[in-house]
């Protein structure tokens, strides 16, 4: 696990467990992608944090892919 401040070279895959605030989600998903190179982040959500990842959808204006829907198709 990395902490803020580190520049750690070619990540490809960043794995987030917590949600719950946007500029965290933010961050860890930047460290994917750096320097032009391609990166992926990963999202593992429960039924408790589907509405956080809702709420980041809305708040960035963008839209995640879900690889197994949890939700009804009215709440994506």
């Amino acid at each position: 696990m990395a902490a803020r401040g580190l520049d750690i070279e070619d990540v490809d895959c960043v794995l987030q467990f917590d949600i719950r605030k946007v500029d965290s989600f933010i961050h860890r998903a930047g460290r994917t992608g750096r320097k032009g190179k391609a990166g992926i982040n990963v999202l593992f959500l429960t039924n408790d944090s589907l509405q956080h990842a809702v709420d980041i959808e809305k708040q960035l204006q963008i839209k995640f892919e879900y690889a197994n829907s949890m939700m009804d198709e009215e709440q994506l």
